[in-house]
């Protein structure tokens, strides 16, 4: 209910249904949709895993915000890929961007020759269907958590003062500082 109403969802196949109380991921479900990404509401790409507060749209591949959750999701694969396969790599930032995305590093020297390695690490995360998980944390467990990583350090520290919720998003064994949003797996 939003101020005293049921909220409007677009779904991912084109129809309108009323929705009160649930998630992206419930209406994904009771609705069977097929290549829900990602929702949003009120200009803002949220995780499938937030509760619809207000009117939304259920985002796939087909629409921009449904790329980006894609793609940036597709980035922490990488990322948690290349810190398998290299764990003194220290990973900085990994956006998705117009037509795909990119994640860097800091403490790694890779060639051409590495990346069918890397490639292959990143199906094998695939296959694994790893949930995505967001979690709040405070400026002080981010400096905590990733002490040994001036990069995340210094960007918690920037987002907290810019007044932002500081999150990470979780896959396996790799935890990332990150504000999102992500498909579900």
């Amino acid at each position: 209910l939003v101020n005293g109403r049921m909220v409007k969802v677009k779904l991912s196949d084109g129809k309108f249904v009323q929705s009160k109380g649930k998630t992206g991921n419930d209406l994904v479900v009771e609705h069977q949709l097929q290549g829900a990404l990602a929702l949003e509401m009120q200009g803002k790409i949220c995780d499938l895993t937030t509760t619809v507060s207000s009117d939304a749209t259920i985002l796939t591949f087909a629409d921009k915000g449904g790329k980006e959750a894609f793609w940036h999701s597709s980035a922490h694969i990488l990322a948690y890929a290349v810190s398998r396969l290299y764990p003194d790599a220290k990973p900085t930032i990994g956006p998705a961007i117009d037509e795909g995305f990119y994640y860097d590093f800091d403490d790694l020297e890779i060639t051409k020759d590495d990346f069918k390695k890397i490639q292959q690490e990143c199906r094998k995360i695939i296959k694994e269907k790893l949930d995505i998980n967001r979690n709040e944390i405070s400026l002080a467990e981010a400096k905590k958590f990733f002490k040994k990583n001036k990069y995340k350090v210094e960007l918690a520290e920037q987002a907290a003062e810019g007044g932002a919720t500081l999150s990470t998003y979780s896959m396996g064994a790799f935890v990332d500082l990150c504000e999102g949003p992500h498909i579900p797996n």
